[in-house]
């Protein structure tokens, strides 16, 4: 579902693939490629969400952003993990947020970084890049590793494919 607020649309073009019932609200911008899947909502009703070239939002995904002047901004080549929660942070390119984490407002995500499934980044935390992230509340462990580097890099990959195979599957 597409909504506009306050004489804001979201804003996308033909190589984004955004899932049937996925929700996009207001000030929301997607870039080259990137991608919502199913169930997941973007609230750009007082800042912007804004969203780089062949990154992935997965599955059950939250991104809102607060009144106080605090987008939301994802770089390119980054990869949303089923049911994150994001809330006015910022998360650099060539980055893996793991399934079910909770970023939150104000926290920085350096490039390159992985941050484990189910962490927890507080408020104004900043994360340097080439960090792995873990726990709640969530701590760099260690810089990642080029399986790590592989991994993100192949995450975002699959999805820009399997993006287009949706769109592909929706026209027949």
């Amino acid at each position: 579902m597409i909504i506009a607020f306050n004489k804001k649309m979201p804003q996308f073009n033909e190589s984004n693939f955004i899932a049937e019932n996925a929700t996009l609200i207001g000030d929301v911008v997607l870039g080259q490629n990137s991608s919502v899947y199913f169930n997941s909502v973007l609230r750009g009703d007082s800042n912007r969400i804004l969203i780089g070239e062949n990154s992935v939002i997965e599955d059950m995904c939250m991104l809102h952003v607060n009144a106080f002047d605090e987008d939301i901004i994802i770089g390119d080549r980054v990869t949303i993990g089923h049911k994150v929660m994001l809330h006015s942070c910022k998360i650099e390119h060539d980055t893996l947020i793991g399934m079910g984490s909770i970023i939150l407002d104000g926290a920085h995500i350096g490039h390159h970084s992985l941050v484990a499934a189910g962490s927890l980044v507080t408020g104004k935390m900043e994360i340097p890049p080439f960090s792995l992230v873990v726990g709640s509340p969530a701590k760099v462990l260690r810089k990642v590793s080029d399986k790590n580097l592989k991994m993100i890099d192949f995450t975002w990959k699959f999805y820009v494919n399997r993006s287009k195979e949706f769109m592909l599957n929706e026209k027949n």
